[in-house]
């Protein structure tokens, strides 16, 4: 749980707000901060299986639900990468976030931002001995079902598997 708490703290969390902006650990265009954080925990010690999504304000993990075929349909879902992780971080976007003020071009800053939050996970990941698997081919669909988000105003664009080497 520990380690867990770091690559959060290292990944997703918020380090203060101003002037209605918030600021991420990791660079985001205009302070507009596009992307969620959504965690499947496979194997995390004093956690219990299932989807969780991260909370940045206060810093907590929020339960969403768990079944029998969930890490089935998880391991199907990221076309059978899983391979025995602990966790997979998944990153959403609210496109609104960044398009209200980069029209256009928001696209390229939303990717620089998922790109930016994987590999601080897999620098974090790699300060406490563990793996990072960054994955992008995956099926959208599935993605966007298991984390309950609507796949036009919030979607999955990335995601990493992370574990014990």
């Amino acid at each position: 749980m520990d380690q867990l708490s770091y690559l959060f703290y290292e990944t997703s969390r918020l380090f203060y707000i101003e002037k209605g902006r918030s600021y991420r650990v990791y660079p985001t265009g205009g302070a507009t901060a596009s992307l969620e954080t959504y965690v499947y925990i496979n194997k995390v010690e004093g956690l219990k299986k299932g989807m969780y999504r991260y909370l940045p304000v206060p810093g907590d993990l929020m339960f969403m639900y768990n079944n029998l075929e969930l890490e089935d349909k998880v391991n199907k879902a990221i076309k059978r990468q899983l391979r025995g992780g602990a966790a997979v971080f998944f990153w959403t976007t609210i496109p609104y976030r960044t398009e209200h003020k980069y029209s256009f071009t928001s696209h390229k800053m939303i990717a620089m931002e998922a790109g930016h939050a994987c590999q601080n996970l897999s620098l974090a990941s790699e300060a406490i001995d563990f793996g990072c698997v960054a994955i992008s081919a995956y099926n959208q669909e599935q993605c966007d079902k298991l984390l309950k988000v609507d796949g036009e105003n919030e979607f999955c664009i990335y995601l990493a598997v992370v574990g014990k080497k």
